[in-house]
Formats: C-alpha cells, sequence, structure tokens
C-alpha cells in the first residue's frame, strides 16, 4: 500500500512538472466560469495569465496571491492589445461573455477573429471556446449567431480546439433567485415546469482543464450538462427554503405560446427589434432540456467523468451556499 501511494505521489508530481510548462490564457477570468478555470488550472499545476481590461476590476484574494499567475492588461475592444496577451502561451481557454452595454458582433465576432489570429501567429497549441447548444437554431439573435458562426472558424483555423456548448450555470441565475427571496420580490420565470439545463461551474471548469490534456479531446466538440432534471419552481423553492422562508416563493409563469406569437409580430416592427431579441434570449435560457442532447457515455469515455460524479442542484445547495463567499453576497445586497 506504500509503495503504491508513492507511485500515485510520484505521477501527480510528474503530472504538475509537466503542466508547469504549460501557461494558459484564460479570458474572463473575473467571471463565474473562468474564476473557477483559473482555479483549477492553479490546483494542477499550470501557469496562469490572466486577461483583464482595467486594474479596477476586483480579483479574489485566493487568485491573486498565488505566485503562478500572471495578470495582462487587454481588451477585446481593442484588438492591437491582443498580440502582447498571447505572446508565450500555449493555451487560450475564452470563458469571456458580452455585456449588455457592448456592441455583440464586435465582442463576439470580431473581437474573437482578432483573437484567433493572434494565437496562430504566436503558435498557440490549443483554443478552447465556449458556445451554446443550438445556436444555429437561434440565430435570429446576434449573440447565437456569432457563437455559430466563430465555431466554424474556429473548426477551419487549423488550430487544435475543444468547442464546449455550455448550458445555464447555477453560480449566475440562482443568486439572483436568492437575492430575490430576500427581498421577497415576484421572480419572473418562463415556463417554469420546464426541465431545463444547468451545470455548477466548477464542472465545466473540470471538463476545460482536463480537454487540455486528453489528445481525444482536441478538434472535438462537445455539449454539457448534468443529469438531474430540475425546473424553475423547484429552484425557486429550494431558494426559499435555503432561507428558512415558511411561505413559498412568489412567481409569475409566461407562456412560451403567447411570447413566440409577440417574438413573431414585433420582428416586423423596427422600433421592437431589441425585445424580439430578448424574447429569443428567454427562449434560449428556458428551453426544454433534452437529455438526449447530451452524451453522457462519450464524456465518461473522453474525460473519465461520471455523471453522477457531478455537481448537482442537491449538491449546490448544501455545499457552495454554505461558503462564506455567498453569504458575504447576500449580507451585501441587503445593506442597499
Amino acid at each position: 500500500m506504500v509503495c503504491l501511494a508513492n507511485r500515485v505521489f510520484l505521477v501527480n508530481i510528474n503530472k504538475m512538472q509537466k503542466n508547469r510548462k504549460q501557461k494558459i490564457l484564460v479570458i474572463g477570468s473575473t467571471g463565474k466560469v473562468g474564476y473557477e478555470i483559473v482555479q483549477k488550472a492553479l490546483n494542477e499545476g499550470y501557469s496562469v495569465r490572466c486577461l483583464i481590461r482595467t486594474k479596477n476590476i476586483p480579483v479574489k484574494a485566493s487568485i491573486s496571491r498565488s505566485n503562478k499567475i500572471e495578470f495582462i492588461y487587454g481588451d477585446l475592444t481593442r484588438p492591437e492589445t491582443l498580440t502582447r496577451c498571447v505572446s508565450g502561451i500555449t493555451a487560450i481557454i475564452d470563458a469571456s461573455t458580452v455585456r449588455f452595454e457592448e456592441n455583440v458582433e464586435f465582442i463576439d465576432w470580431y473581437s474573437k477573429i482578432a483573437l484567433l489570429e493572434a494565437a496562430k501567429l504566436a503558435g498557440v497549441e490549443h483554443f478552447i471556446f465556449f458556445s451554446k447548444t443550438h445556436a444555429k437554431k437561434y440565430s435570429m439573435m446576434p449573440m447565437m449567431k456569432f457563437k455559430s458562426q466563430f465555431e466554424e472558424v474556429l473548426q477551419n483555423s487549423g488550430v487544435n480546439y475543444t468547442i464546449f456548448q455550455i448550458p445555464n450555470v447555477f453560480q449566475k441565475f440562482i443568486p439572483e433567485f436568492l437575492r430575490c427571496t430576500v427581498d421577497e420580490q415576484v421572480i419572473n420565470i418562463y415556463k417554469k415546469f420546464r426541465h431545463i439545463s444547468s451545470m455548477d461551474a466548477r464542472d465545466i471548469a473540470t471538463f476545460s482543464i482536463k480537454s487540455l490534456q486528453i489528445k481525444e479531446a482536441q478538434n472535438q466538440t462537445f455539449i454539457l450538462g448534468q443529469p438531474q432534471n430540475c425546473n424553475l419552481i423547484d429552484i425557486i423553492q429550494k431558494c426559499a427554503s435555503w432561507h428558512e422562508k415558511e411561505r413559498q416563493a412568489i412567481s409569475r409563469q409566461w407562456e412560451i405560446e403567447g411570447l413566440t406569437l409577440i417574438g413573431q409580430f414585433l420582428t416586423w416592427i423596427r422600433l421592437f427589434q431589441n425585445a424580439t431579441q430578448l424574447l429569443a434570449y428567454l427562449d434560449i435560457v428556458y428551453e426544454s432540456w433534452e437529455q438526449s442532447d447530451i452524451n453522457f457515455a462519450n464524456l465518461e469515455s473522453i474525460f473519465s467523468i461520471k455523471s453522477d460524479q457531478l455537481i448537482n442542484i442537491n449538491k449546490y445547495f448544501t455545499e457552495y451556499l454554505s461558503d462564506d463567499f455567498m453569504i458575504e453576497i447576500l449580507e451585501d445586497y441587503m445593506r442597499f
């Protein structure tokens, strides 16, 4: 047993040394998924470079104290800043998301093309990109159209790639529900009893970092998700229970059929073009989850991650929400 333990220890040391020779550029490192990717990469022994837009962006202390991390100024809205960011990088993990006030076409199309070209010139070996399931189906929405188009460009770029089509992230939408239950606000949800595709950011990070280590994951597209059925009303009730609410959280159901008809009508009115895109976005977020979209057998075969190892809703509530980090967010919210 001792010999076996020593052998495992030596394997892990060798793995860490090998990973240390690789340097990853993480874009979107201040976001929910990006933060978990940075943490996972550091734990695996990688050197990490984080692209940040400004020195004023808060960075968690657990990341900023690491001596294996480098912060570098770069801005997707300024492609000329990207060349220096990719110099000496072996892999790029793009976890960036466009902000509502930004130009979607510039951020999700022109900037991504500029980033890919800079990566090719710098000899980057692997490019990991996050997209959405059924992006082509919802091409009426610019964000989805550009994600779908960039998938094709990346696949034909000659750079080794891995594309992950990711679902709704627990850490993004559940805290919003929690804030509403704290403030006793009405939660407007969309087709509340439909199953939705969702996943923990930590699991997305695990798949991302593993794809750097597995040759079979190169030049492949994977749909991610966790196998537990969940619907919005169940999640809202869990939020209410977590806050020890005696009464159920209030919710208002919007019917998909009615929204679809409104969306079709508004497409003819130029003034409400943005509203149409908002309706399309709601349709994407709360689209019925088809488990058949996710090939769990393939994911397990390539990544050696079984579906029952993924963090489900219950585990998220019992583990993640007990962290001081989440409680601090809620306390800050209550002060205002």
